[in-house]
């Protein structure tokens, strides 16, 4: 009797032990908040966050929601840079954001329009493509159609009713 209480004691010992970390680790991290917003003061949602430990080089991002807010929890203790990007905005860097057990830590964003960068390539003449009335009457009288001609020109397959 008294050895079943001893063995259930310490099994029950040793499953307390087993949760037992699972909460120190939790206390070990901290988290950043914030809100993004633009030059206006309108909010920014969509933006990409982005947190990389300056120690471990580990990165995790978040993208803030329809109110412009973001949050990173559970970011392990140490020095991070905090970055804010989205298209046709600049980028914005927050370096050096050192991170306490269990801090929670409010940086805000306010982007500005960044350049936007228009690639146009000519397509060479060989591209091209002219019909002439030559090539007009060459056609089947089916196809002369205004309709019709556009199934006549290169990458274009005609109807299956046809």
């Amino acid at each position: 009797m008294i050895r079943q209480r001893i063995a259930g004691s310490v099994s029950l010992g040793l499953c307390l032990l087993t949760l037992l970390p699972g909460l120190v680790y939790g206390q070990q991290t901290a988290a950043v908040v914030g809100t993004v917003t633009d030059a206006t003061g309108a909010t920014m949602p969509g933006t990409s966050i982005t947190a990389t430990s300056r120690g471990t080089g580990l990165t995790r991002s978040t993208v803030t929601n329809d109110q412009g807010n973001y949050a990173l929890a559970s970011l392990p203790v140490g020095t991070y840079t905090i970055s804010a990007e989205l298209d046709g905005f600049g980028t914005q860097v927050t370096e050096a954001l050192s991170l306490a057990v269990n801090q929670t830590v409010r940086v805000d964003f306010a982007l500005e329009v960044g350049d936007v960068t228009v690639y146009l390539r000519a397509l060479p003449r060989r591209y091209a493509r002219h019909l002439h009335c030559r090539s007009g009457r060459r056609l089947s009288r089916r196809a002369r159609s205004p309709v019709r001609l556009r199934t006549v020109q290169p990458g274009r397959a005609p109807p299956l009713h046809w």
